[in-house]
């Protein structure tokens, strides 16, 4: 810990040492240089609560159901925050749903705007270490935009504000919930009708590990392969180019799990030619004790062959919890909790560090309110705190999300994650904002209760919060 710190004052130091020139050069002393040391210090501070933040809402389901450990989730959401950081560059400091300031109405007035990103910073700090010292759940994205407003409002009035921006980004604050809700109840909806209902639901799942493992690897590799087309040396690559890299990584992932994986899975829980579901199961309910699950369980031969396609949406309340699908589904809800994770990443720094970018974009061009080129060690800056969050902070919203809320098993989570982790990719590729928690509980809520007894599964007191 006091290592980490040491580091962390040398590194500012070095990148403020104005004989370097790495991070603060020196173009007048219009601005007073001291609010950039105020401010790089009150950004770092956001970025650690903002990490904490968002480990959470990538992790949280996974560990809620046993698929991953603290530890292992604040490692792999470390390596996972450098890439994307890395590959956004200072191109992802141009968040949309921060834009909404109208930079120009401070024109003349130009150490209003510089100051100004001082009062969001403060007030945006205050609000997000509160809730994550409680253990309530935040948005950065919504703190950060509502302290903007604010300022502005504030200095400028109603001019201050780009009231269509603000608009646009309150819109898709509510779409983004509803999409990633639909996306999962699909997923899921699948998942349940092929597999979880199945007669021999281990064999299926079997089956189809291969293919969903497929899915996962394509998505990540070909959302990660089209971010990094905005680095220079890559931006002349196409979309079917990067498309077909991902298919041929996910095909080879999809042939190392038939051949390699699945034995090793079937050793370890047993092959399905061997060992079958119970084909006869009294039809009272009966509990087995070797399970962490007490709801009751039935014999799924008693449920009716054919059913509509509507009624197959609601649950199966005679349905056999099968352990043995969801030890499978622990691997992959992993793998899609690393795809969450690093869509969050991508804007980590971005929200934190886009007020210090825009004093630093007025104190070097006051005359261009507009511009928005930034450093790229600003992002170098930003990673260094959002790690040291993860590892520090981490577990207290960890908490918030997987103990407190719902209780998830491992296709739920799967399920859940994927269809989060697509829309927020989609959104940000088309400059859409996003609101991470906001989408993260809506999905949680209208999925995880519609699909598992909404009773028992939602915590509705700490949810409706």
């Amino acid at each position: 810990m006091k290592a980490y710190i040491t580091v962390l004052f040398i590194i500012i130091i070095f990148c403020t040492s104005k004989s370097r020139a790495f991070l603060f050069d020196e173009p007048g002393e219009k601005f007073p240089v001291w609010a950039l040391f105020v401010a790089s210090g009150i950004s770092l501070a956001l970025g650690i609560f903002m990490g904490a933040n968002n480990v959470s809402n990538a992790f949280g389901a996974n560990i809620q159901c046993n698929a991953n450990v603290v530890g292992l989730a604040y490692i792999a959401a470390c390596l996972i925050e450098v890439g994307a950081s890395i590959l956004s560059g200072y191109n992802g400091l141009r968040t949309p749903g921060l834009r909404i300031v109208q930079n120009i109405s401070f024109k003349n007035e130009e150490h209003l705007l510089y100051f100004g990103q001082i009062a969001i910073l403060v007030s945006s700090i205050i609000w997000i270490a509160t809730a994550t010292k409680l253990r309530i759940p935040v948005s950065t994205t919504q703190a950060l935009v509502g302290s903007s407003m604010g300022m502005a409002f504030v200095m400028q009035g109603l001019e201050g504000i780009r009231w269509n921006r603000a608009a646009l980004t309150f819109g898709f604050w509510f779409f983004t919930p509803i999409c990633s809700g639909i996306l999962s109840l699909i997923l899921y909806t699948i998942i349940d009708r092929f597999i979880l209902r199945a007669r021999n639901a281990y064999e299926k799942a079997l089956k189809l590990l291969p293919f969903f493992y497929f899915l996962c690897v394509t998505a990540i590799v070909f959302i990660t392969a089209y971010n990094a087309t905005n680095i220079p040396s890559l931006k002349d690559k196409s979309i079917p180019f990067t498309l077909i890299i991902a298919l041929w990584i996910g095909l080879g992932s999809a042939i190392l799990v038939q051949y390699w994986y699945k034995p090793r899975l079937c050793k370890k829980y047993g092959n399905p030619k061997d060992v079958r579901s119970l084909s006869i199961v009294s039809v009272t309910s009966h509990i087995f004790p070797s399970s962490p699950y007490k709801k009751p369980v039935f014999d799924i031969s008693i449920l009716p062959h054919k059913r509509s396609w509507f009624k197959i949406l609601f649950p199966a309340p005679l349905l056999i919890e099968n352990i043995k699908v969801y030890k499978l589904f622990k691997s992959l809800q992993i793998l899609s909790s690393t795809f969450v994770e690093f869509s969050y990443a991508l804007g980590d720094v971005s929200n934190a560090f886009k007020p210090l970018a825009r004093m630093l974009n007025v104190y070097y061009e006051a005359k261009n309110l507009e511009a928005e080129e930034t450093n790229f060690s600003i992002v170098v800056f930003g990673i260094f705190g959002v790690l040291f969050a993860i590892c520090l902070y981490g577990f207290y919203t960890v908490e918030t999300i997987s103990s407190e809320f719902t209780d998830v098993n491992a296709c739920c989570g799967f399920s859940i994650e994927l269809g989060a982790g697509f829309t927020a990719h989609l959104a940000s590729k088309f400059n859409l904002q996003v609101c991470h928690i906001e989408k993260f509980l809506k999905v949680i809520t209208s999925f995880v209760g519609f699909n598992n007894y909404v009773s028992d599964s939602f915590h509705f007191g700490r949810g409706f919060h």
